[in-house]
């Protein structure tokens, strides 16, 4: 089943942390996400499709028109989560950023039955499986209060259909990557010249976007530095081109309607709103759990929360340019 903001879908499959009412969120870290790879052909379908003369005249096409070449990636073939022990298993092969672009461009992609929801494997279906990573950044902002950071994607430089303001850095997982850490951590620096280690950061959200066609791997990490601090240093990123601003987003459990607004400012591509979803839930957990409150209530606040958000994203009538709901 897709993801609800509150009762209405968005097109995104959550994986990790698909319930929000269950008083817990469900991180992995470093040591916790094991990634292996397996062999293409063992998917026989899908590689007789990849290889038709139809398929290569199109992914040819799309190879063509990239502006920074193309390049080796990897795509989701299975996956296996144990939630109990913070361990999610991913199978995968190597593919390139043209499959993806070959897929999207002409809609040669399928979102499959709610059967590879409950198996895990997706090798099989016919669409490219396409994997990115994206690393949301808490630091301090104003008045020591904390803030997310948002980027808003520069649409005349980079190969995407992310047409939505997006993670504090994010990108495709590339083949040389040693795992998803390591792409967001890259992305990171590439991006906004950001560095940090692997185990500082955490993954907090996993699921397969059903409108941009790729799983992505969502993560967080608390910074000590401020929000002014990442947006100077930001300025020497060798992708630094890539978006037009970085945007601060009120992280605040005692100032929720502020949160709700920053958030419902523009529009978020599906898997980093529901991630943002995740990380204000959690943060209202945690201030539940500090308060000493019933378990009962700090669930209320979560669904308040909930509520207000989705009701100011469709009061904001974006529907007529972003498909935000399905």
């Amino acid at each position: 089943m897709k993801t609800k903001i509150f009762n209405s879908e968005i097109p995104f499959y959550e994986l990790l942390n698909n319930d929000l009412s269950g008083g817990g969120i469900v991180t992995v870290n470093s040591n916790g996400l094991h990634m292996s790879e397996i062999r293409a052909d063992s998917f026989p379908e899908y590689s007789e499709f990849l290889n038709s003369d139809a398929f290569r005249d199109i992914q040819r096409a799309e190879r063509e028109k990239l502006k920074y070449g193309d390049s080796g990636t990897i795509r989701v073939s299975s996956f296996s989560l144990n939630k109990t022990e913070g361990v999610l298993e991913v199978g995968y092969h190597p593919s390139n950023y043209s499959v993806y672009k070959a897929f999207n461009t002409h809609g040669l992609y399928e979102e499959g039955t709610s059967e590879w929801l409950d198996t895990g494997i997706t090798g099989n279906l016919i669409r490219a499986n396409h994997c990115g990573t994206g690393l949301f950044i808490d630091c301090a902002g104003p008045g020591g209060e904390r803030v997310l950071v948002g980027m808003r994607p520069n649409r005349e430089i980079i190969d995407t259909h992310r047409l939505f303001r997006t993670y504090s850095a994010s990108g495709s997982i590339d083949l040389d990557d040693k795992s998803p850490f390591d792409g967001v951590l890259r992305e990171a620096r590439e991006e906004i010249n950001f560095t940090a280690d692997a185990s500082q950061i955490e993954l907090v959200s996993f699921g397969y976007d059903a409108q941009l066609g790729y799983f992505q791997f969502s993560f967080y990490h608390r910074s000590e530095l401020s929000f002014d601090e990442i947006v100077a240093g930001a300025k020497g990123a060798k992708d630094s081109n890539e978006y037009t601003s970085l945007d601060s987003v009120t992280f605040s459990a005692e100032n929720i309607d502020q949160t709700v607004r920053d958030i419902a400012e523009a529009p978020w591509e599906p898997s980093a709103l529901w991630t943002l979803v995740v990380l204000v839930a959690r943060l209202i957990l945690s201030d539940g759990a500090k308060k000493g409150e019933e378990s009962g209530v700090t669930a209320a606040r979560i669904d308040d929360f909930r509520n207000k958000l989705e009701k100011e994203i469709k009061n904001r009538n974006y529907e007529g340019n972003f498909k935000i709901f399905d």
